[in-house]
C-alpha cells in the first residue's frame, strides 16, 4: 500500500549549476540519480577545500528545523559544505587526510541520515522533515511548506512526490518476511509491528499460523528449540484467541512428549523446558495439573524398577523431578514429588523384599536418595532419607555391601558433604566396623552432633563405655540448655540418651553396677521417648528395647513385654524385639 506523504521541491537553478538533470515529479528514481549526483559534486567541493590539510572536522549546527554543516580545517578554515560523512571518509582517506571528527553540540547532530536531510533541506530553500517516511537514499524526505499552506508554487523549482510504503503487511507478504528471517525475537518483531497495529484480534489467525510453522522449522529443521519456543511464547502472549492459545499448548506439549519418547536420541532438557514454559503460561489450573501429571508419569516410566536395569535412564528422571519440585506449586506437590522418589529408591533397593536385595539397583537408588535430601528444605525429610539407607545397612547384607564399595569408590552419589558422612558412618557401624567408624569421624572438622551422637554409639560397641558417657554427657548437657534446636541436633540429643542408656545397661550389667546404673539407663530411654513425641520425630525403637532389655534384667517382666512389643510396632522387622518376645512366651 502507497501512502502519499507530501511534496519536495529543488531549486532548478542548483540542478542547472551542478549538470543534474530535472527530476520528474512521477518518476522517484530519477530523485534518487539526482540526490547520489548531489552527493558526488558535494564531495569534490570538500576535496578541494581541504586538501592542503591534514584534519578537519564536520561541523553541525541547528537553525529551526535546518541544519548547517561546516567543514572545519585544522587551522580554523571554515567552507560551507554539506555531504555524506561516510563517502567524505572514505575519499579523505585516500587523499592522505588521516582523521576527521564529528562534534554535536546540544541541539546538532550529524549522523549519516541528518546529513542527507539537511543537504536535501538546503538544497530546497528550507524544507521541514516528514517524520517516519524514507526512500532508498534517505532517511526521511522534507515537506514544502509553501505549497501546504496554500502559498504560490514558484516557477524555477521541480517538485517531486513523497510516497513511502505502508508498514502493514498481507499474510502473504508476512510469509515471505519469515522466510528471508533468521532471528526469532525479528519475526516477533515484524509481527508485532507491522501486522498487529493494522489488524483486528480476529484477522491475525493466518499470521499467527505463520509464526507457528516458523517455530516448526525452527526446532525440526535447525535444531534450535530456544529459538522455536520464544516464537511459541510470543504467538501465546498475543492471546489471538482460545483456540490459538490451546493450540500452541497443545504443540508444545506434544513436542516435549517427544523430546522424551526418544530412546536413543533423548533429550530431557528440551522436554522440560517445554514443560516449564507451558506450566508458566499459568494457562488453566486444569493444563498445570496435566503438566505436572505428564512430567511425574513420564520420570516415573523411565525409572521403572520393574523394567531392565539397562532400560532405566536415571538421570532424566532425577532431572524431571527436579524441575518439577522447582515449579514451586504447593507445599503439598513438593512433598508428592520427595515422597515418590523415595519410594522408587526403596523399589529400586528392593526393601520391600530382602530375598531380592542382593538384585537392586543400588547405584540408581543412591542417585535418587541423594536428590530426595537435597530436595528436603526440612530437616525432618533429610533425616528420613538417611534413615532409611541406614535401614538398608541394617537388613540387608548385600546391599550393604554393595553401598559401601559404590561410596568409598567415589563421592559423586552424595552432593552434601555432610549426608555423604553419616551414611558411610551407618554403613561401616552396622557392619561392626567400629574402628573405620572411629577413623572416619576423626577426619571430620568441626563439632557436628550427629558425628558425635555416632562416635558415642561406636564407643559403647567397643566397650568403652566411660568415653561414650562422657561424650553422650556433653551433647545431652549442651543441647538440653539450648534453644531453639534444629532437628539434627534433636535427633543427636536422643540418640545420646539412647546410648548413654545402653552403655548404663551393659556396664551395669557388667560391672555389678546394676542398682546405680540401671535406674539411669530407664531414664535416659525415657527421656528418648519422651524428647522424640515432643518434636514429633519417629520414636528410635531401640530406646523401648532398651528399656525391655532393663526391666527383664530387673526382673519386671510384664514391663519387658511390653517395651519390646512397642519396639515391634515401631519397627516391624526388629529382629532383636521380636526374639525377645518369643523368648518370654
Amino acid at each position: 500500500m502507497i501512502a502519499l506523504k507530501g511534496i519536495a521541491r529543488v531549486n532548478n537553478k542548483t540542478i542547472k549549476a551542478l549538470k543534474l538533470r530535472r527530476p520528474d515529479p512521477s518518476d522517484l528514481r530519477s530523485h534518487r540519480r539526482n540526490l547520489r549526483g548531489l552527493w558526488d559534486a558535494f564531495t569534490t567541493h570538500i576535496y578541494d577545500e581541504v586538501s592542503g590539510y591534514g584534519q578537519c572536522s564536520i561541523v553541525a549546527q541547528r537553525r529551526g528545523d535546518l541544519c548547517n554543516l561546516h567543514l572545519e580545517a585544522q587551522d580554523g578554515h571554515r567552507t560551507n559544505t554539506i555531504s555524506d560523512p561516510l563517502r567524505i571518509a572514505q575519499r579523505m582517506v585516500e587523499r592522505g587526510l588521516y582523521k576527521i571528527t564529528f562534534t554535536e553540540t546540544e541541539d546538532a547532530f550529524c549522523d549519516a541520515s541528518s546529513i542527507e536531510k539537511a543537504l536535501l533541506a538546503v538544497l530546497s530553500e528550507g524544507f521541514s522533515p516528514i517524520p517516519e517516511t524514507g526512500v532508498a537514499v534517505l532517511g526521511n524526505f522534507f515537506v514544502d511548506q509553501a505549497t501546504e499552506t496554500g502559498l504560490p508554487v514558484l516557477t524555477d523549482t521541480s517538485y517531486v512526490v513523497l510516497e513511502t510504503p505502508s508498514q502493514e503487511m498481507t499474510p502473504a507478504e508476512f510469509r515471505a518476511a519469515l522466510r528471508q528471517t533468521d532471528s526469532a525475537p525479528a519475526c516477533l518483531a515484524i509481527f508485532n509491528e507491522r501486522v498487529v497495529p493494522y489488524h483486528e484480534k480476529s484477522e491475525l489467525a493466518p499470521f499467527a499460523q505463520a509464526l507457528l510453522a516458523k517455530a516448526k522449522r525452527f526446532n525440526e529443521y535447525q535444531q534450535d528449540l530456544d529459538s522455536a519456543i520464544i516464537i511459541w511464547e510470543g504467538v501465546y502472549h498475543a492471546d489471538i484467541s482460545p483456540s490459538d492459545n490451546n493450540k500452541t499448548v497443545l504443540i508444545m506439549m506434544d513436542v516435549a512428549n517427544q523430546y522424551a519418547r526418544q530412546k536413543e536420541d533423548r533429550d530431557i532438557t528440551a522436554s522440560i523446558k517445554l514443560w516449564v514454559a507451558v506450566y508458566n503460561f499459568n494457562h488453566s489450573e486444569g493444563q498445570n495439573r496435566i503438566t505436572i501429571r505428564t512430567m511425574m508419569d513420564v520420570a516415573n516410566k523411565l525409572i521403572d524398577h520393574t523394567a531392565p536395569k539397562d532400560s532405566r535412564d536415571v538421570d532424566s528422571s532425577v532431572k524431571i523431578w527436579v524441575a518439577s519440585h522447582g515449579l514451586n506449586v504447593s507445599q503439598k506437590h513438593s512433598a508428592r514429588v520427595v515422597k515418590t522418589m523415595m519410594d522408587v529408591a526403596n523399589k529400586l533397593a528392593r526393601l520391600d523384599d530382602p530375598k531380592e536385595a542382593i538384585y537392586g539397583d543400588v547405584e540408581s537408588a543412591l542417585k535418587v536418595w541423594d536428590a530426595a535430601y537435597r530436595f528436603n528444605i526440612d530437616e525432618n525429610g533429610k533425616l528420613r532419607v538417611a534413615k532409611t539407607i541406614h535401614d538398608v545397612a541394617a537388613k540387608y547384607k548385600e546391599l550393604r555391601e554393595e553401598l559401601t564399595v559404590l561410596l568409598e569408590r567415589e563421592k559423586r552419589y552424595f552432593a552434601d558433604a555432610h549426608f555423604y558422612g553419616i551414611v558411610l558412618c551407618g554403613l561401616y557401624y552396622f557392619a561392626d566396623d567400629f574402628e573405620r567408624v572411629l577413623g572416619f569421624i576423626d577426619t571430620q572438622q568441626g563439632d557436628n552432633p550427629s558425628f558425635v551422637a555416632m562416635k558415642a554409639d561406636t564407643l559403647r560397641k567397643l566397650k568403652r563405655y566411660d568415653e561414650s558417657v562422657k561424650l553422650c554427657s556433653g551433647v545431652i548437657e549442651e543441647y538440653t540448655a539450648r534453644t531453639p534446636l534444629t532437628l539434627f541436633q534433636v535427633d543427636a540429643l536422643v540418640q545420646a540418651f539412647c546410648c548413654r542408656g545402653y552403655s548404663y545397661y551393659e556396664n551395669g550389667r557388667q560391672g555389678g553396677q546394676q542398682e546405680e546404673l540401671w535406674p539411669a539407663a530407664i531414664s535416659d530411654f525415657d527421656r528418648a521417648i519422651m524428647i522424640s513425641e515432643v518434636f514429633r520425630l519417629p520414636v528410635p525403637p531401640r530406646a523401648h528395647s532398651g528399656r525391655g532389655f532393663v526391666f527383664r534384667s530387673m526382673g519386671e517382666e510384664d514391663k519387658a513385654v511390653a517395651a519390646f512389643s512397642a519396639a515391634l510396632a515401631g519397627d516391624k522387622d526388629n529382629v532383636k524385639a521380636l526374639r525377645q518376645l518369643e523368648r518370654g512366651s
